[in-house]
This record gives structure tokens, C-alpha cells and sequence, in this order.
């Protein structure tokens, strides 16, 4: 597994990749890494429900956005080497998806499916186990078509790791609160931080 790991990773410039310009990118397709939770653990946020994956789909542009995914998870690794560095205790990230706006047609367009797989293929194969937790909040029915794609080629530690809530923010907002504070997440994810 280390040398495919190693392979993967010299193949795809992974040693690079941090380097690289994702301007366009960070501006399009955001995510952030700002936030810790309870335990001081990095919590890596994006709100999917405002990505557009069918424009850069049908633009031949998939494989960038999937790059800029495999540097998501490489930032959320990173972060967790320089806290131990720093000296603390910390061996995992969470990642909190906000699915607000989600729709089939920007986001589960059959030309989009291609990032799903990606997405998890890359965590699976590259990165298992570096999330403590993943939530989707705000998702919608709808999202389960994906979800029946996907879910098969995860393994049982990300199904099990995997918790997906519906657009009840009560139920959503106490589960969060539980592993993250208030004062930490911005507004759309129930919490009272300055963006």
C-alpha cells in the first residue's frame, strides 16, 4: 500500500501540488480549512451546494477540479503534520459538507458523476481514515442518487465515519455542536464566527 501510495504520488505531482495556482478554483469551487474542533482537530468546510460541477464538466475540466479535490485532502494533511509539529495530539480532520442548494442539474448531472467517484477513490485509496468525521448537512432527498453510487465503493470504516442529515438544522446544528463550538463554524453552518 506505502509503495502504490508512493507511486500515485510522484505520478500526480502530489509533492507539487501545494505550490500550484488554484486561484480560479478557490474562487469557483471553495473550500476552507480554518476551523478546529473540541478536540483540536482540523475541520475542513465546503459548501457544495454552491459549486457548479456540470460547468467545469462540460467544459472538459474535470480532472483539474478533481485535482484541486486531491489538494483539499492534501491541505487537510498537511495542517495535521504542522499541529503535531506544534506539538499537539492530533492525528485526524473532520469534513463538514453544507449541500444547501444542491441541485441535479449543476451538481448530479451524469457528467458530474465522474468527481463523486474521484472524490472518494482518491480518499480511499490515498488518505483512509484522515477524517474522523464527515457530515453532509442541508442535503436533499434527492442527493441519495448519488449516495447509492458512491456508497459502494467506500469502505466500511468511511461508510461508518459517513453521517448524512437532512435540512433539519436542529437535528444537524446539536450533532455539530457536540464535536465543534458555536463561536468556530461561520453562519451558514450555525455558528456565530466572522467570515
Amino acid at each position: 500500500m506505502l509503495r502504490e501510495n508512493l507511486k500515485w504520488r510522484k505520478e500526480n505531482n502530489m509533492d507539487t501540488i501545494l505550490d500550484e495556482d488554484f486561484s480560479e478554483l478557490d474562487r469557483d469551487y471553495p473550500f476552507q480549512i480554518e476551523y478546529e474542533d473540541k478536540e483540536g482537530k482540523p475541520i475542513v468546510t465546503a459548501n457544495f451546494g454552491d459549486w457548479n460541477v456540470r460547468t467545469i464538466a462540460l467544459a472538459g475540466k474535470i480532472q483539474t477540479l478533481n485535482r484541486h479535490i486531491d489538494r483539499g485532502f492534501e491541505m487537510a494533511t498537511a495542517k495535521v503534520r504542522k499541529l503535531q509539529a506544534e506539538g499537539k495530539v492530533v492525528t485526524q480532520w473532520d469534513f463538514i459538507i453544507n449541500m444547501e442548494n444542491y441541485n441535479l442539474v449543476q451538481q448530479g448531472c451524469l457528467q458530474c458523476l465522474p468527481m463523486y467517484l474521484h472524490l472518494v477513490n482518491t480518499y480511499e485509496n490515498h488518505f483512509p481514515g484522515h477524517a474522523d468525521k464527515i457530515m453532509l448537512i442541508n442535503t436533499p432527498a434527492i442527493f441519495e442518487l448519488v449516495l447509492n453510487v458512491i456508497r459502494p465503493i467506500m469502505s466500511p470504516l468511511t461508510r461508518q465515519t459517513l453521517k448524512v442529515y437532512n435540512t433539519n438544522k436542529e437535528q444537524w446544528q446539536n450533532d455539530l455542536f457536540e464535536i465543534v463550538e458555536r463561536k468556530e463554524l461561520p453562519p451558514e453552518y450555525g455558528g456565530t464566527r466572522d467570515v
